[in-house]
């Protein structure tokens, strides 16, 4: 986890922890741990002020007395406490994460694995998705058939003396299912 970030990991997670949560971490590192966790913060601090990263949430700067601090680029984003530090510290990972920005992964593993490939499943989701609407639309609607304008709607008329009256119009198939007006 420290080595993802370690300036990023200093300010928002080990900036909130006890002096005994510190000494408890260092003495598993070790003396040489210890060390080591110094000289990467010295180089990470250094890169940081050569190279800075435009989507970190802290900018480092040199002070007037020499040393390299960070600042918040955004005070608003500072973390005020433990639990806001460590939601900040893995909203930020996630992020770089998802950019492809995190070095320790490697995403080629993934990327060009056809097993972790869901756009199938994606387009058959869609399809479905898009043919339920269609559904919903049609079963909704009132279909509506009869002649095209200027012509009239013909009816059969059956006289009450039961003789039937022949069609006189070509048009008189045409049915006209709906309300009629």
């Amino acid at each position: 986890m420290y080595s993802s970030d370690p300036l990023l990991y200093d300010r928002l997670i080990r900036r909130f922890q006890t002096a005994d949560e510190r000494e408890k971490e260092g003495r598993e590192r070790g003396y040489t741990g210890s060390l080591e966790a110094d000289l990467v913060r010295s180089e990470a601090k250094l890169e940081a002020l050569r190279h800075p990263d435009p989507n970190s949430p802290v900018v480092y700067k040199r002070a007037g007395d020499g040393s390299i601090v960070g600042v918040e680029a955004d005070e608003d984003e500072r973390a005020h406490g433990r639990e806001e530090g460590r939601e900040r510290w893995v909203d930020v990972m996630s992020q770089r994460f998802l950019r492809g920005d995190d070095t320790e992964f490697d995403y080629s593993t993934v990327d060009d694995n056809e097993e972790y490939d869901d756009r199938g499943e994606e387009d058959r989701n869609q399809l479905e998705q898009y043919l339920g609407k269609e559904d919903e639309e049609f079963s909704s609607s009132t279909l509506l058939i009869c002649s095209p304008p200027p012509m009239p709607v013909w009816k059969l008329d059956v006289s009450a003396s039961g003789h039937d009256r022949e069609p006189t119009s070509p048009w008189l198939g045409f049915l006209c299912l709906g309300t009629e007006s």
